[in-house]
């Protein structure tokens, strides 16, 4: 399983990839307001690389609720 999600990880730029290990100190899921106060990074930029990890089916934004995301289960 750690070889699958690694393999699936390394697909994405880096960018995206540092993005994503900050995200999971939030723990299951992740308020993405607070994941761009965290990663200092400018909000646009958080979003386009959290729309690369959900294009890749990595990650998924809460029906009904677009400020939080989760890893996205099978």
């Amino acid at each position: 399983m750690r070889l699958a999600i690694e393999r699936n990880l390394s697909a994405l730029s880096s960018g995206c990839q540092e993005l994503l290990r900050l995200a999971s100190l939030f723990g299951r899921e992740f308020p993405v307001g607070a994941l761009v106060s965290a990663s200092r990074i400018d909000p646009r930029r958080v979003l386009a690389l959290l729309d690369e990890a959900e294009a890749a089916r990595i990650v998924e934004v809460e029906p009904g609720e677009p400020g939080r995301g989760k890893p996205r289960t099978a």
